[in-house]
């Protein structure tokens, strides 16, 4: 979905996983999922009252809790999309299970722990496989973690940066070495997108020194194109690589990375209204005019920029009224 203002900020993600999973598989994958959960409910509520053993008892009640909190805060959150909160579930889950799987705590609760006390062979190697399961695992999932912890410090700033209109040093340093550090845990898209963003603010920051202005443009240019080979879909890297030519008075340049983000978000009035301005400055006034009536088609609330953008050029557009 996506927010229907001006800004056009697009949501990837609802900060609900039902309403996401109806998005993503329809009716009938929805109706799977709440069946799964209404049937596990009412399957442990039936199976948990039968526990005799105490231990049993309030363990499974504690892991069952848990696995309840984490989807009632699914419901406010996309916390599935983070892999250590599905691995974390998929234990609490896994472990659940195996007790609901013990006929003896429920019939033969006096012969539970004759069951459990020897090491066979088999159980041994049981333990080392998921001993080393778990070896495996969390070297990725911290890795994941930190990297996720690093670029939201980073891109909290940035964005605070682009709320407020107002470059500040300290805070585009700290986004710079979060981004760093981030970046240690691997290279992903939106790290190098995000690095192409504070190197264009570094470089609008050499106001008077245009040699080290372009050079971080450079840089700029170089991550931004980096994270597009990583993620060529994402209209947003193609429209900040656009931006970045803007700024280097490149309309010429800038004119693909603006059409091709419209092409990958054809709904959006912001990238219409864009190409649009592009065009008036590659002296396309019937092409500006087109675009500009195709994104007053979509979102009225862009009359007002558009007519700035109108008088600034001094062009008369046949129908802009």
């Amino acid at each position: 979905p996506e927010l229907d203002t001006f800004s056009q900020i697009n949501f990837y993600y609802s900060e609900n996983e039902l309403l996401q999973a109806l998005a993503e598989v329809g009716l009938i994958g929805s109706g799977i999922l709440i069946a799964f959960w209404i049937t596990s409910l009412f399957g442990f509520l039936k199976w948990w009252p039968t526990v005799q053993s105490k231990t049993v008892r309030w363990l499974s009640l504690g892991l069952f809790s848990s696995c309840l909190g984490m989807t009632a805060h699914s419901f406010f959150d996309f916390t599935t999309h983070t892999p250590a909160n599905m691995a974390l579930f998929a234990v609490l889950g896994g472990v659940l299970t195996r007790l609901k799987s013990w006929e003896l705590v429920t019939e033969h609760p006096q012969k539970l722990n004759l069951s459990l006390i020897p090491f066979t062979p088999k159980k041994t190697i049981k333990m080392i496989l998921v001993a080393a399961g778990f070896m495996v695992l969390t070297p990725i999932l911290w890795r994941q973690w930190a990297s996720e912890h690093y670029y939201l410090e980073a891109q909290k700033r940035l964005s605070k940066i682009a709320d407020d209109k107002l470059i500040s040093t300290s805070p585009l340093i700290l986004s710079y070495e979060n981004l760093l550090k981030a970046k240690k845990f691997g290279s992903q898209a939106r790290i190098n997108h995000a690095l192409g963003q504070v190197f264009i603010y570094f470089g609008l920051l050499e106001q008077k020194n245009q040699p080290k202005r372009h050079m971080w443009f450079g840089k700029a240019e170089e991550s931004i194109q980096k994270s597009i080979s990583q993620s060529p879909w994402k209209a947003e890297y193609h429209y900040t690589l656009a931006n970045l030519y803007v700024l280097l008075d490149h309309p010429q340049l800038a004119e693909s990375p603006l059409r091709k983000a419209t092409k990958l978000e054809s709904k959006n009035p912001f990238y219409l209204f864009q190409l649009g301005r592009n065009q008036l400055k590659l002296g396309g006034q019937e092409t500006a005019s087109l675009l500009f009536k195709e994104t007053l088609a979509m979102n009225s609330t862009y009359l007002e920029p558009i007519l700035e953008v109108i008088a600034a050029e001094k062009i008369p557009l046949e129908g802009a009224n």
